[in-house]
């Protein structure tokens, strides 16, 4: 397959976070692209930090290096538009400061999208703090529907509940420019999942995936998600738990996902993570560790339980709450002794909606 002349924007939409670049920049260089070949453009949201000096310097190094400051904060997923809107590249893949590329063989894949104008989303896998993300083995083509149907109404499947992480794509800049398409601050948490649906959606509703790594991804106290998960001293449901069901009631309508069923699968989700953390804070107890944020969560976990049920009340739709329990249970448990080795079951896939067609 010929290599064709394009151009690959790495958008990083930036605040506070100068003391990064060095080290993502260096990683860059481990896509194995040509200079002449990518443009890093860092938006930086206003911050107080010294990221401006900071990229002012790395610009003498980095000749493909674009720096915008806004004038204003316009928040954090708004700063992720201005990216779309800035992007010169063919393709672009957003990514977060706190994060860092690993090896991997882009060019491969963007010739890839080169010769197959109806596919505009490349999903790679993430190494996601302690596991690898998706993982799920096989390469090739998945259709957006069948994907949906497994991924948020499976029980098997439900803990992936998304499209993947922000980072871990490649998008074709075309689809989304053509079709309008940005980020919705309304779902800051979530609204990177529905983004990628869409682009899928308007472009032939399948998209290329690839079990190897692309990023590593990193939590920390900087990081947006370590407020909403990890530190709840200034908890928002709105943002942990609502954001999440908006988000996969978006996406469900993408794939034709009645509201039964969605709300039902959603039930199995938020009863099973409660079971979770009443398992990991059980644990804890016994062990005598310190962890009061799992203790913190049981209570979120059951809010959003009942938060649920009240819309299916209010929508009158009639759903067997006894058997959702039992079948979250059953996950939460099973999901438990994997985790501490003392169960093996085969690796999770999705065949039979991944269509084999490898590149070489």
């Amino acid at each position: 397959m010929p290599s064709i002349k394009r151009l690959l924007t790495i958008g990083i939409p930036a605040y506070n976070g100068g003391a990064n670049f060095a080290d993502l920049f260096i990683s860059i260089q481990k896509l194995g692209l040509k200079n002449d070949e990518y443009e890093i453009l860092v938006v930086d949201n206003c911050s107080t930090d010294d990221t401006d000096t900071i990229i002012e310097q790395a610009q003498l190094h980095y000749l493909n290096l674009r720096y915008y400051k806004n004038s204003v904060n316009i928040g954090r997923i708004e700063n992720w538009n201005r990216v779309i809107e800035l992007a010169k590249g063919d393709y672009l893949i957003i990514m977060n400061v706190n994060d860092k590329f690993v090896e991997f063989d882009i060019k491969k894949y963007l010739n890839y999208l080169d010769f197959n104008k109806n596919i505009s989303v490349l999903l790679a896998d993430i190494q996601f703090v302690d596991h690898i993300y998706p993982n799920w083995m096989e390469e090739g083509l998945v259709g957006l529907k069948d994907y949906l149907r497994k991924t948020l109404l499976e029980p098997e499947y439900l803990e992936f509940h998304s499209l993947g992480i922000l980072q871990q794509h490649i998008f074709r800049t075309k689809a989304i420019y053509d079709n309008h398409i940005r980020f919705d601050p309304k779902i800051p948490r979530t609204t990177d999942r529905v983004f990628v649906a869409e682009v899928i959606k308007v472009a032939g509703e399948n998209f290329y995936y690839t079990p190897h790594s692309m990023v590593s991804w990193h939590l920390n106290s900087n990081r947006y998600h370590y407020n909403i998960h990890v530190n709840l001293k200034d908890f928002s449901f709105e943002e942990l738990w609502v954001n999440e069901y908006k988000a996969n009631l978006k996406i469900a309508e993408l794939g034709n996902i009645s509201l039964l069923e969605i709300l039902n699968s959603q039930l199995i989700y938020a009863s099973f993570n409660m079971h979770i953390k009443r398992l990991r804070f059980l644990k804890d107890k016994l062990l005598r560790s310190n962890t009061p944020t799992i203790g913190m969560e049981i209570p979120t976990s059951s809010i959003f339980f009942t938060y649920l049920k009240t819309i299916a009340e209010l929508n009158n739709v009639s759903i067997n709450y006894f058997s959702v329990k039992i079948i979250a249970l059953k996950r939460a448990v099973n999901w438990y002794l994997r985790s501490l080795n003392l169960c093996k079951k085969n690796v999770r896939t999705l065949k039979g909606i991944i269509r084999e067609v490898k590149i070489n």
